[in-house]
């Protein structure tokens, strides 16, 4: 027997019903609020790629904040840490497995590939940079993001 969404005629009926939904605003804000609930908006809980990054803003005194908890979106974007300084930069951590359509053949979906997410950020004005939880493993982890960064906006 075949599961429910291996069939992909059936994903992309899913597809096509899930875009004409979320394209009515109300909706979409109703789907925010029930993600932030399930989510616990305003709750402290990162995984642990997030908490690396978060003890290497610590570290090196980055002005970032965590969002991923669902309290900053662009457009259907929820990054993970945006700078709290004012400029324009948001960061988001990829998991390896989430985000690896080698893992996942979900991660191939449009808002799950690094290349659309920086296309939808820059089309709001703003610098998405990704990082990936592998790289942040590294023992060269802090000066990854300090060149990243660098790289985005002229040195931190």
């Amino acid at each position: 027997m075949k599961a429910y969404f291996s069939d992909e005629s059936r994903r992309q009926t899913l597809s096509v019903r899930a875009s004409k939904w979320f394209a009515d605003p109300q909706r979409k804000h109703q789907w925010i609020e029930r993600l932030q609930q399930a989510r616990g908006a305003h709750s402290p809980h990162q995984t642990q790629p997030e908490q690396l990054f978060t003890a290497i803003c610590d570290a090196l005194r980055l002005p970032f904040r965590y969002t991923g908890n669902g309290t900053f979106w662009i457009d259907d974007i929820n990054p993970d840490f945006v700078d709290s300084n004012g400029r324009r930069v948001a960061i988001d951590i990829f998991g390896d497995y989430w985000h690896t359509p080698l893992f996942r053949k979900e991660a191939l979906r449009p808002n799950f590939t690094e290349h659309i997410r920086k296309q939808i950020a820059k089309k709001h004005g703003w610098h998405l940079i990704i990082f990936w939880a592998s790289e942040l493993r590294r023992a060269d982890a802090k000066e990854r993001v300090l060149k990243a960064l660098g790289r985005k906006y002229g040195g931190v």
